[in-house]
């Protein structure tokens, strides 16, 4: 099964490591004004329509956004903290969404109510996204908050780590620090990350796109390597 790729900051990193599990987005937080909203909507009342629909799908619906790809820079640059964050890849076995990418705006439904009961036409309007956004090459995996899978901690909304969700690879970024790179790696060495795979990245020599630092990423293994003797030996 193809790993898939979770960008974010090395502090935030961390916390969904030692913690377990991951944050889930609410489309309210997302990037994209568009999101829910890529309808081509002339008039008033349609668009007063899609606002409540958005403020409804909001109140009940999360989502984790995910890569198919852990080598495009420019995602290290937007949301991995300009490359000194980390990328946590899964094992996903649930229900995944690929995004579509379109250079039009989705065509008004005749009667957008009766539209919007349907889960073909909402699943549309949440997996479709401008054509300039296609280098994010982003899979969606979506949940309901009200499930017993989601985890309310104030306003916020989290998933465990299981065996649907499983933590497969931590890609450290090109301008990582070394004091985050050691305390992931004193965390990834808990017995449930044994099989976790680490590598250093860097920005490649010859091309735009981002790849294995082999030197690096040995020495980084060994550090694991000497924390777990350390560990086993208290």
């Amino acid at each position: 099964m193809v790993n898939l790729y979770y960008f974010t900051s090395a502090v935030h990193a961390i916390s969904n490591i030692e913690n377990d599990r991951i944050k889930i987005s609410r489309f309210s937080d997302l990037n994209d004004p568009f999101e829910l909203l890529g309808v081509n909507r002339g008039d008033l009342h349609t668009r007063k329509k899609l606002q409540r629909q958005k403020k409804e799908i909001n109140k009940k619906e999360g989502l984790i956004c995910l890569s198919k790809s852990w080598r495009n820079p420019l995602m290290w640059g937007h949301y991995a903290d300009r490359h000194k964050g980390i990328v946590l890849g899964f094992e996903v076995k649930d229900r995944l969404w690929d995004i579509k990418y379109e250079s039009k705006l989705i065509d008004a439904p005749i009667d957008l109510t009766y539209n919007f009961a349907k889960k073909k036409f909402i699943k549309k309007l949440m997996t479709t996204k401008f054509k300039d956004w296609e280098y994010e090459n982003e899979v969606r995996v979506f949940q309901k908050l009200s499930g017993t899978e989601c985890i309310k901690e104030g306003e916020n909304y989290f998933r465990n780590f299981n065996e649907d969700f499983i933590l497969k690879e931590v890609i450290f970024g090109s301008m990582c620090s070394l004091s985050d790179m050691k305390e992931t790696l004193k965390l990834i060495k808990k017995p449930r990350f044994s099989s976790v795979e680490i590598t250093k990245a860097r920005i490649a020599f010859q091309d735009y796109k981002v790849v294995v630092n082999k030197i690096k990423t040995k020495e980084i293994n060994l550090l694991r390597e000497q924390l777990l003797k350390e560990s086993t030996a208290v």
